[in-house]
């Protein structure tokens, strides 16, 4: 059996002293403190879901630029969002200048 693969987010799931197991190859926190307690938190506070084991996209600034250029239908949802397309755009520009 092959070693599972591991998300950005593995050295907090171990610090953090979760249960992981293989879920579809990677290697998933299970659990931390038992259920009750869990729900208990989430409910009374927040919680977290790791989802970055469901999926990576790769992107060439070829790409980046042929989405830009169509003019998608929808505007960022957040200001946090505009400062990330406009930074993706900055180095659009840069390798253009290249």
């Amino acid at each position: 059996m092959s070693e599972s693969k591991t998300t950005s987010l593995y050295e907090f799931h171990l610090s953090k002293n979760a249960k992981l197991i293989d879920f579809a190859g990677w290697s998933m926190p299970f659990s931390y403190d038992g259920t009750l307690k869990e729900h208990t938190y989430v409910r009374e506070s927040a919680g977290y879901f790791d989802v970055s084991h469901m999926g990576r996209l790769r992107l060439s600034y070829s790409q980046i630029e042929e989405i830009f250029e169509n003019e998608p239908d929808f505007e960022p949802i957040t200001e946090k969002d505009q400062i990330i397309i406009e930074a993706m755009k900055q180095l659009i520009n840069k390798n253009n200048q290249q």
